[in-house]
């Protein structure tokens, strides 16, 4: 409950600044509705203290022009929360998909971040096997030597031996 009455207050608080960040044809018709509404609700409360009856009490045709004044009111009433209503929906419609689109492109963000960091975490264990592969390559390679070379010599004592049994 305290978290809609809290989210209700936010609301309204954006509203109010998106009303005041309205365009200038809409604040004009706003104010120019809301000076209609102020000059209608003084008529009706002329209405209310207007009493032609007899003994000065209201008649039944005092009543339906404080009525008809009270119903014009209401109309201009509707179509305030109607331009309102049009301002407040364009513009959290804008702030809730500039939101959505906030929101997506920092999942994104962290989707990479994750990402890179794991082929970090690859490359880093690659780059070690890496090494480890070329320490062997190189022993490897100096044993082969080592061993070419001791071929070597036996093929060349043998060649010796054979010479000299001759």
């Amino acid at each position: 409950m305290k978290t809609l009455i809290l989210f209700s207050c936010l609301a309204f608080a954006a509203s109010m600044q998106i009303l005041a960040q309205g365009t200038t044809e809409e604040r004009k018709d706003l104010h120019d509705l809301i000076d209609i509404r102020r000059s209608k609700f003084e008529s009706y409360s002329h209405s209310l203290e207007k009493k032609s009856g007899i003994f000065g009490n209201k008649t039944k045709r005092d009543m339906q022009l404080s009525n008809e004044v009270l119903s014009e009111i209401v109309e201009t009433d509707n179509r305030i929360i109607s331009l309102l209503n049009h301002v407040v929906n364009f513009r959290s419609y804008e702030k809730v998909n500039n939101t959505y689109d906030l929101i997506e492109r920092n999942e994104q963000v962290q989707n990479l971040e994750r990402a890179t960091d794991t082929l970090i975490k690859q490359v880093d264990k690659l780059t070690i096997s890496n090494a480890a592969y070329k320490t062997k390559t190189i022993r490897l390679k100096w044993s082969v030597y080592g061993l070419l070379l001791v071929l070597l010599w036996m093929f060349i004592q043998n060649r010796r031996n054979r010479t000299a049994g001759r």
